[in-house]
């Protein structure tokens, strides 16, 4: 609220020949004077030395309030905008560096103080305890500290200290794991013969456990997960987690299987790392989704708003990138392929589903290299190719399990281009030539050629 001093009240003003005159600034009443104890007594000396005289009583007032409000409150707004200020700094600090004020919740660190020295692993205390404690944090108002209070929303995803540790609470499960398969009672799932057993694959908070449907596995299993649950404090999601049997295991097996664990079995698992698994090469429905995210990146743009410039980059940085993801490690359909081709070639050219626009130069031409002529955008079928080559390289020289699995299947005393096997091999194969094009074989000793195969 604020009140001119020189308005004043009409009936006193009038009654008043000694009211001064207006002046320029007026003085402005606050609100929150009330609320301070001193102020009722400051008006009643004002108006006990001014005799009761109007004006008087205003004037002098005005310059006790002025002086009193200086002393008591000083500048509430300069002091406003230094808390705002303060609050806005601690907001950017726990942002940056959440190590220091949001740490993990009681529970956690309790288990990293019993699972401090994990075998392979070693982490001296003090540093570790650091990133996990549980400070206190006070918060400096109005030039005063308030109450303390501990932090509880923890580490935030994606710094550095909880990806660490998040890999710390995998490992004592891993070591779970490798102590019941040193026991003889989790026995993994080979994928071929003679080879490498697995027993579960780890990336960030998705877990795909792996092994047999004996009872003795499925106790071994239910034992390591209750007992990393108990220690860390963490619960499974029972509506996320599925389970998935081989088309040679019984239903006996099965019905054992989901009673054990309490998990619903299903036919598909859905997605890991959003690439849907189990997807069949021959179906085209199973890439729908791929069409569908180039549709729904394309479907917020009118192509007849941007100029043509505009229209390359945005098929190139979004339309055409899309669809790479899915393309590193598959082999799309022909028909697949042609739809995106044909979503990029319309939205190029300004084309909808009820007036087609003429296309100035052909596919082709819009294909090539801009050194060339072109306009570099992609096409979908040789970028496919080209990725899959890449993948090629991979698995020719990658020590990862997927890569040692694939060389152990299909290219161990066989010929390396082998005409039958998985959809994966398949894919791996539409990618040879490109990755031919650029790869040199040294025959060192000879001892892994063959004569009559190898080319």
């Amino acid at each position: 609220m604020a009140v001119a001093a020189h308005a004043g009240h009409h009936v006193l003003s009038e009654l008043s020949p000694t009211m001064s005159p207006s002046v320029n600034c007026p003085f402005r009443f606050e609100t929150m004077w009330l609320t301070h104890n001193e102020f009722k007594g400051l008006v009643q000396h004002s108006w006990a030395q001014a005799d009761f005289v109007h004006s008087s009583a205003i004037t002098i007032f005005k310059a006790v309030a002025q002086r009193w409000n200086k002393d008591t409150f000083r500048n509430v707004f300069r002091r406003k905008r230094t808390c705002l200020a303060r609050l806005a700094g601690i907001q950017r600090s726990l942002a940056l560096r959440p190590t220091s004020s949001l740490v993990a919740a009681p529970l956690i660190t309790s288990f990293f103080s019993a699972r401090l020295f994990i075998p392979s692993v070693s982490v001296k205390e003090n540093k570790l305890m650091s990133c996990v404690s549980s400070p206190t944090t006070s918060i400096l108002l109005n030039g005063s500290s308030l109450d303390s209070f501990s932090p509880s929303r923890g580490i935030r995803q994606g710094h550095p200290p909880s990806l660490y540790l998040f890999i710390l609470c995998m490992e004592y499960l891993v070591h779970l794991i490798e102590n019941m398969i040193e026991a003889r009672t989790w026995k993994g799932v080979e994928p071929t013969r003679n080879s490498f057993s697995m027993t579960h694959l780890l990336f960030a908070d998705d877990i795909l456990l792996m092994g047999s449907t004996s009872p003795a596995t499925l106790n071994a299993a239910k034992s390591a997960l209750q007992s990393f649950c108990q220690e860390s404090g963490m619960r499974i999601n029972l509506e996320k987690s599925k389970l998935h049997f081989s088309r040679n295991t019984s239903p006996t097996h099965r019905q054992q299987t989901c009673l054990t664990f309490n998990i619903t079995e299903t036919e598909d698992l859905g997605k890991y790392l959003e690439f849907p698994i189990g997807l069949s090469p021959r179906k085209e429905r199973d890439f729908n989704f791929v069409v569908e995210k180039v549709r729904t990146n394309l479907a917020g743009w009118k192509a007849s708003m941007l100029s043509m410039a505009g229209r390359v980059l945005l098929i190139n940085t979004t339309c055409a990138a899309t669809p790479s993801y899915f393309m590193q490690c598959s082999r799309l359909l022909q028909s697949t392929l042609s739809k995106l081709d044909r979503l990029n070639r319309d939205f190029l050219w300004g084309s909808t589903s009820t007036k087609r626009k003429i296309h100035l130069v052909s596919w082709e031409v819009a294909t090539m290299s801009k050194a060339s002529g072109g306009l570099g955008i992609p096409n979908m079928n040789l970028r496919n190719k080209a990725l899959l080559g890449n993948l090629v390289s991979r698995a020719a020289s990658s020590g990862e399990p997927w890569a040692r699995l694939l060389r152990h299947q299909f290219t161990t005393n066989k010929p390396a281009c082998l005409s039958s096997g998985s959809s994966n091999w398949k894919a791996l194969r539409t990618g040879m030539d490109v990755w031919e094009m650029g790869a040199k074989w040294l025959i060192g000793n000879g001892a892994s050629a063959l004569f009559w195969s190898d080319r």
